[in-house]
């Protein structure tokens, strides 16, 4: 049998009041990330990061307890133990990679590795053997392989192609590692065929290669690991259907493989069996392979299609059933990462937003209902106050996951109030946690502005000093902490406002008062002169 595994917080007005000196304590607050438990599903980060799953849900892929289709992200139920760092959905299993390394896998199993029940499937996250230290997963139409720390691979599931690589054709039930291979950086799974970057910028590939995707002038229908010619300087791979794409450390974009919709890019709807250049595809940073389609992104943020049209995954209408050259993607800008299924399309934006485009009959754009969409449509938040982090989906696949977190940055802790002697050096920070790209703005209270209100700080070039009235200043290059120099024998107020990408919102810090002490006080012994 196949074995596969498987608050926002409102500053307070500054009080005035007499404060006692005190020596000078050089204080910031490092305070432990208080974030939002979930008590019904994985929680990928102190930070309340959320896994969620939708589409085909056969032998229960989705994780949710059931096998029942989801056309709207659904929450991934918890299993115990670390959080999640990443996911990964193949094609009748899932596979996810916690924070401490392990694994958990649920789908298709053997009925003896992982499932207690003794069924040929599980539907919860269960623990995969006694496998550590992973840093990266990938899943065919049968089997999965994991990336470990130390550079090696590891797989289980289907290997009558030799797609597990340790020169067997033998199902696998548990994990053995690829035998021959070290040094990896980046693998990739689709089908019946695995791949994997090495660190000195090569591709090799390994199973089922008919169609030429291995990029080594040969097209086995089952191979050990063989390296793909006339190919270096790469940064990443995707793994199609049966076509291989590589992105090159000059922006570049390399296919070979199955040509059929002109998913190589290089306007001809002839396969190859090496890999050539895609044309006038400049500044790629980012690339993905669906079951017979390619995306890619570019530097400007936007999206570039060619291939296989006949479901809409071009997500351009003025193409009807392919384009053997790459398109742009209406309607799409600031993208920072794209996935694809096996015949639909997902962008992720860099402030959080989801795009899905493409066939859509088992609800695998996770847009509420089973309708097709030519052109890109917002996937919803599942959660409000939530964005999306990552999407992971596979060419094999007819799901998809996701992790969201909260979309507003969560104070940790707000500056701390401090009494110093003019000259000293004092720090004020805020900590917060959340969606990236931050934006910090420090206030400055000025009581001589009507009845008082909150002014920006200017923030100069690190680490120049500024003049405020009678104070110096200055901002380090992230902008979560100032620091302050007194110059003069008042005090100043600040607080720190901090704004989350896009439509994000914003947290506003505690107040923090600054106490210049007089020239008649002693700061180091903490007592008035005469």
């Amino acid at each position: 049998s196949t074995k596969l595994l498987g608050m926002p917080f409102t500053a307070r007005h500054p009080r005035r009041r007499v404060r006692r000196c005190r020596p000078l304590t050089r204080r910031t607050v490092r305070a432990a990330v208080v974030g939002i438990l979930a008590s019904a599903g994985f929680s990928s980060a102190a930070h309340a990061q959320l896994l969620y799953a939708w589409g085909n849900n056969s032998y229960g892929v989705l994780g949710d307890g059931t096998s029942v289709m989801r056309l709207s992200p659904t929450l991934v139920q918890s299993g115990t133990g670390p959080a999640v760092a990443g996911a990964e959905p193949g094609y009748v299993l899932s596979i996810i990679r916690m924070t401490d390394g392990t694994t958990q896998a649920w789908g298709v199993t053997d009925g003896s590795f992982l499932s207690p029940s003794g069924t040929n499937f599980v539907m919860l996250p269960t623990p995969v053997g006694s496998l550590s230290n992973v840093v990266e997963t990938a899943a065919g139409s049968l089997h999965a392989i994991v990336r470990t720390s130390d550079g090696s691979v590891w797989g289980w599931g289907e290997n009558g192609n030799r797609q597990l690589g340790d020169g067997t054709a033998i199902d696998r039930g548990a994990p053995v590692q690829t035998v021959g291979l070290g040094g990896v950086t980046a693998i990739a799974a689709a089908d019946r065929y695995s791949l994997a970057l090495l660190s000195n910028g090569t591709v090799v590939g390994w199973g089922d290669g008919e169609y030429g995707q291995f990029g080594n002038g040969a097209t086995p229908v089952s191979s050990p690991l063989v390296a793909a010619t006339g190919l270096s300087g790469v940064t990443a791979i995707a793994a199609g259907g049966t076509h291989v794409l590589a992105l090159r450390d000059n922006g570049t974009v390399w296919a070979s493989g199955r040509n059929f919709f002109g998913q190589l890019g290089d306007n001809t709807f002839n396969s190859r069996s090496t890999f050539a250049v895609v044309p006038n595809l400049f500044f790629v940073r980012k690339i993905a392979a669906g079951g017979n389609h390619s995306l890619a992104v570019l530097q400007d943020g936007t999206v570039r299609a060619w291939g296989s049209q006949q479901s809409g995954q071009l997500g351009n209408p003025n193409y009807f059933f392919a384009s053997q050259v790459p398109v742009a993607v209406p309607g799409l800008s600031n993208i920072a990462d794209v996935k694809a299924l096996q015949s639909s399309s997902f962008a992720l934006s860099n402030d959080g937003r989801l795009w899905a485009w493409g066939a859509n009959n088992l609800g695998q754009l996770g847009l509420g209902d089973t309708s097709p969409r030519a052109t890109p449509t917002e996937v919803p938040s599942p959660l409000p106050g939530y964005r999306f982090r990552s999407i992971a989906a596979c060419a094999s696949g007819e799901h998809a996951f996701a992790i969201v977190e909260p979309c507003a940055p969560t104070l940790v802790s707000s500056p701390t109030s401090v009494s110093t002697c003019p000259t000293t050096t004092s720090e004020f920070a805020v900590n917060v946690a959340g969606a990236a790209p931050l934006v910090y703005r420090w206030q400055y209270w000025d009581a001589t502005s009507g009845g008082g209100a909150w002014v920006d700080l200017a923030v100069p070039v690190f680490p120049q000093w500024v003049t405020l009235g009678g104070h110096e200043y200055r901002v380090n290059g992230s902008a979560n902490r100032v620091y302050v120099r007194p110059r003069a024998h008042f005090g100043l107020t600040l607080r720190c406002v901090v704004s989350g990408s896009g439509a994000c919102g914003t947290v506003t810090s505690d107040a923090a008062e600054l106490t210049v002490c007089a020239a008649d006080f002693d700061c180091a012994a903490g007592v008035g002169i005469g």
